[in-house]
Parts: C-alpha cells; structure tokens; sequence
C-alpha cells in the first residue's frame, strides 16, 4: 500500500506560548470588549477545532475561544453556560474581530479547577454520585437546542467531501489510501442510519464530548466546558461518549449506569451507536489533516490518531472497518509520535 505522505514522519512538539500574530489579535479582542492590556497569554489544549487561551489582564484571568469557522461561533455554547450557571464558567463577551476574515470568540471566567487530564481519571471513580448529580442538572435544561437528527445530518455533511473545492483533487485522484478511508467513511454512515432508533432523540440536552478537557473539578464540584457539539439526545450518550474519550472500563461504566436506573444492555446499544459516530469523526479527521493540511497541523493530527488508538476495541462491531482493520492501522501508524 502507497504511503500517504512520501514517507514523511511526523514529529510532534507543543507550542505553549501563542505566536506574535495570535498575541496581536489576543489584544485587538481584549481592547474591542475593554477588558485592558494583556500581562501573559498562553495556548490551552483542549481537542476542538478551534484554539484557546488563557489571558491574564490586571491580575484577573480569562479563557479565551477564537474560531474561524462561522458555524461555531459560539452562539449555542454562550446560551448553554447562562443556562447553568453552577457548573459552567460565567459569560464575559462573546463577538467578532473583522481581521481580514471574521474571528469569532467567545471569552469566560477563568475557573479555580482543574481538568480531569491534570487530575487523572480516578476522581471520576471516586465521585461518581457527584458526577451524575451534575449531569442531572445539566438533563434537566429545557431549551430548543440542536436535536440530535439536526446533529447527526450535519455531520454527515460535514464529512461529505464531494462539492467541497478542498477535496475536489482528492475525490478524483482516488488513491488507494483515500479509497480505504472513505470505505470506513461510508460504512460508519450506514451503520448510524441501520441503527437510529427513537428513542436515542429525546429532548435532553447533553454535552456530547465529555472528555479530560471538558470536565473540570474544583473546590465547588464538577464544571463543565466545551459546548459547541451539545445536542439533544438520550442521556446515555453522555456516558457513551465519556468512555470513548476517557476510557472508563466495564466497572466504573456499569456502576455509573446502574446508579442512573438505565438498562445496561440498552446502554450497549446506546455505545454501539455511537462507536460508530466516533469512527466517522476520527476516519473524516485523519483524512482531512493528512491530505488536506499535509500534517502541518501536528497537534490535532496526534490527538486524533491517540483517539483512534483508544477506541479500536469499539470498533470491532463494525464488519468494514474488521475486514479492513490491518490495512487501516497501518496507515494511522504511518504518524510517528
């Protein structure tokens, strides 16, 4: 099988510090909502597909969220934290900066906690009455959000790479590699349309990407940020998406089941389902940031392929990706890190 970029090897190195350009347009926002002089910036990690930062001005800390994308920016995730105001930071602004192209952004408090990656997964464990009292909360969120059909329409077209000038090269050259990863592409979709059922679109609102960097714990309990892929659905989609970005393990997934009075194998369909979710997103995502952005962008490129790795195991179910598994690990262990 040809490689897919000439045998390149991707090397992955953080940038904690935003570059020049980014620090300028850090400040225009700051000096567009009056907020004062910058002190200290730096990058936060959070898996998304927009960058954030953490701004410190007049000794008082922010987190900021810029996106160039129009279709995030950050209506729906601003409308969120008003509405839970316990367990999400607090609103400063939320606009746009015309810097050539629009810049959206959306700036918060910056909370006293830490993230479930700094904490690690055992507090998850330890606290879980806490935690599913915390997401109760949040399910109880009465609010015309995006359904979860809404969701899911949009994601197929958002991994649809025909009629999209980027991939037009692409879509005609059909190599091999591109060949493979959109058989799984397709296969993922069938999957989700054979399997939909009624009853995961209920009209509660949940987060949808539960992960180390949306779960914070601070001395006020659990908070939780990151909103701009909420919808509405079943609340076992939460826990099903928990553990496909957090790997909580058969015992920890069935005491927070059994104590949410669900059905255990109800929820199996429910992780089922989603698997396939999670396999389009990481197979569209590793074509896009090998062939379209050539692995430029090595941050993203190593968290998705880490996501991936993770959730192999839930993949199993899906005769595609079974059939074609080995030819598809060896393109994902082509990125070296």
């Amino acid at each position: 099988m040809p490689t897919l970029l000439q045998d390149k090897v991707f090397v992955f190195a953080g940038r904690p510090k935003p570059s020049d350009s980014e620090l300028e347009i850090l400040q225009l926002i700051a000096d567009q909502e009056n907020l004062g002089q910058i002190s200290s910036a730096e990058t936060i990690k959070n898996g998304e597909n927009y960058d954030s930062y953490k701004l410190t001005i007049s000794g008082q800390s922010f987190l900021a969220k810029l996106s160039l994308d129009e279709k995030n920016d950050f209506g729906q995730e601003s409308l969120i934290l008003k509405e839970i105001p316990e367990l999400s930071p607090k609103v400063i602004s939320r606009g746009a900066l015309d810097f050539g192209d629009s810049i959206y952004y959306l700036i918060t408090e910056w909370l006293d906690a830490q993230s479930i990656q700094e904490t690690g997964r055992s507090v998850l464990l330890e606290s879980q009455d806490a935690l599913l009292a915390s997401l109760a909360e949040i399910h109880k969120v009465n609010y015309p959000f995006t359904t979860f059909q809404e969701y899911l329409e949009r994601l197929f077209k958002e991994t649809s790479f025909e009629n999209q000038e980027s991939f037009e090269l692409l879509v005609k050259t059909n190599s091999p590699n591109y060949l493979l990863l959109r058989e799984e592409l397709l296969a993922a979709k069938k999957e989700i349309q054979q399997n939909f059922k009624e009853i995961y679109a209920s009209k509660t609102l949940i987060h949808g990407n539960l992960s180390e960097n949306s779960i914070l714990v601070g001395r006020e309990g659990f908070k939780f940020i990151n909103w701009e892929n909420s919808f509405c659905a079943h609340p076992l989609f939460d826990l099903a998406a928990a553990e496909m970005n957090l790997s909580l393990g058969p015992h920890l997934e069935y005491s927070l089941v059994q104590k949410m009075g669900e059905s255990w194998e109800f929820y199996l369909q429910v992780r089922d389902f989603w698997a396939s979710v999670s396999l389009l997103k990481n197979v569209f995502g590793f074509i896009k940031e090998v062939y379209l952005y050539e692995g430029r962008r090595q941050k993203e490129l190593l968290e998705l392929v880490e996501k991936f790795y993770q959730n192999t195991k839930h993949y199993e179910k899906i005769e595609t990706f079974k059939r074609n598994r080995e030819e598809i690990l060896s393109l994902f262990n082509q990125v070296a890190f």
